[in-house]
């Protein structure tokens, strides 16, 4: 990668020259592609010629996901939908039971966009192109003749023991593996991602602080499945530089906004740090006008939990997730709460 600048195409023409004169082999230009970004058209036409490359053009694809210059729209992502189609061909699904076609969709046709929904919010548009092309193949195998539709998608997707097929959902499967990003950035691991993530997004603040405008369409996706993070995991207090105090779930089952909403309501900072507001067991919470009697009642129950509670400097907080008894985040586990429809149904594995 390069800034465009001629004295930087010369170094990196050197540095090819270099390498071929030193190995003994040779780049093949006519299968080179030159990328650029932040320049016009001639600019990069130029740059092309002066690398003796071809102009590629956006969106690439770097080890199968695909990079652009700017916003990835569906039709960045009809590869997907092009290898279900060609999957389904050669199957000839009219020879196939519907047990032998749900487990072909739910092996291969789901498992397709799996990938790429690692590290892409897909719109929701493609996510029912994709459900139309496995609801047809479930239905009607690869003919052409069309056939009624018995059930909804929706009820194919839920689960087995809720009386669905447990087809998967992809567009909730999207988001619980972009939650999983979530909990490997709250580890702050020792790791290259982590470090490029964190000069980039999260200097001198943790993830819930840093903003999304602007930022790469990954990082988008992550800031809008952080409530899905929120639902499972529970935070174990030490410093309180980690823990919102109104947002997170530490004091109790449930986060502070929830139990007390009326204080949450008239807070001047709804996402203040428990570092910030709790000190030696002294709140110090601001509002932003004074309370009434009910509202003092309130506060006066609140402090009082806050004064049985004490913070340890000396250690950072920890976040246990409650939707799995490992106490780790799992895909399964917020797969599993988020399509639970709280009740199962008897003798589900009789109706179909």
């Amino acid at each position: 990668m390069i800034d465009g600048s001629i004295q930087s195409v010369v170094n990196l023409r050197l540095i090819q020259y270099c390498f071929e004169w030193l190995s003994g082999l040779k780049i093949n230009y006519h299968k080179s592609d030159v990328f650029g970004f932040g320049m016009d058209q001639g600019e990069k036409e130029c740059l092309a010629n002066m690398l003796n490359c071809k102009l590629g053009a956006w969106p690439l694809k770097y080890l199968g996901i695909p990079i652009a210059e700017s916003r990835l729209g569906s039709s960045a992502f009809n590869h997907i939908k092009q290898k279900m189609v060609k999957k389904i061909d050669p199957w000839k699904g009219k020879h196939l039971s519907a047990g032998g076609k749900l487990v072909l969709t739910n092996s291969c046709l789901s498992s397709l966009p799996i990938y790429t929904m690692n590290f892409y919010l897909l719109p929701k548009g493609f996510h029912h192109e994709m459900d139309s092309v496995r609801g047809n193949f479930f239905w009607q195998g690869a003919q052409d003749v069309f056939k009624y539709h018995m059930a909804s998608w929706i009820t194919l997707s839920r689960p087995k023991d809720q009386g669905g097929l447990g087809i998967i959902n992809t567009q909730i499967m999207n988001e619980c593996l972009l939650t999983k990003w979530i909990w490997k950035i709250h580890q702050q691991p020792d790791e290259v991602w982590y470090k490029l993530l964190k000069a980039k997004y999260m200097r001198h603040k943790s993830f819930f602080k840093s903003h999304s405008r602007g930022a790469s369409q990954f990082w988008q996706g992550l800031h809008k499945g952080m409530h899905l993070f929120k639902w499972g995991t529970i935070h174990k207090v030490k410093d309180g530089s980690q823990t919102l105090f109104w947002i997170d779930t530490w004091l109790g089952d449930s986060p502070l906004k929830i139990q007390y909403p009326t204080l949450f309501s008239m807070c001047r900072d709804p996402n203040a740090l428990v570092a910030d507001l709790h000190s030696a067991g002294d709140g110090t919470i601001e509002f932003r006008r004074s309370l009434s009697g009910d509202e003092a009642l309130e506060l006066d129950h609140l402090m009082s939990l806050l004064h049985s509670f004490h913070r340890n400097n000396s250690e950072c907080d920890k976040v246990e997730w409650a939707l799995d008894r490992s106490k780790c985040f799992s895909t399964r586990s917020l797969y599993r709460f988020i399509t639970h429809r709280g009740v199962c149904v008897r003798n589900s594995e009789n109706f179909w």
